[in-house]
């Protein structure tokens, strides 16, 4: 059994006025396995100033070109872009309140929400401890068991 051992992640913190997609794709050890059959995509919109997403959605379809319309339609604002493409897994975004989010992918959505509050890391506040990371809400393509 192969299974993929990595954790895709995007911190969503603009200074500019640039924006980059990630895409994650599946990778087995034992070799190309079949073609990704579901597609996923997170679109958001971001506060420039704050670095935090204001809006976000999730659009899941057949094709790649369909779940980054999906998206942008659930995010529902003409500020929204397309930051996260993946295949045949599952991902999800997370955050401290009043810091920016982060977004990460697994498996299961189990797996995907666990990674995205790992790659958040300790909280770190000078008068103790921030709040509770909080997990927004994930997506996973057609074809995974949740």
């Amino acid at each position: 059994m192969s299974l993929s051992h990595r954790i895709g992640f995007g911190v969503v913190a603009f200074a500019g006025l640039a924006a980059s997609t990630v895409t994650i794709a599946h990778a087995d050890e034992e070799g190309p396995g079949p073609a990704p059959t579901s597609f996923g995509a997170l679109a958001a919109s971001i506060d420039r100033a704050t670095g935090q997403m204001v809006r976000y959605g999730w659009g899941v379809a057949s094709d790649q070109g369909n779940a980054d319309a999906s998206a942008l339609n659930d995010c529902g604002s003409s500020n929204c872009v397309v930051v996260l493409r993946f295949q045949d897994e599952c991902a999800a975004v997370a955050r401290y309140q009043g810091y920016p989010s982060v977004w990460a992918v697994g498996p299961t959505r189990a797996d995907a929400e666990r990674n995205a509050v790992t790659t958040l890391g300790p909280s770190h506040d000078i008068l103790g401890p921030l709040d509770l990371p909080q997990v927004g809400k994930s997506a996973c393509t057609a074809n995974v068991q949740q």
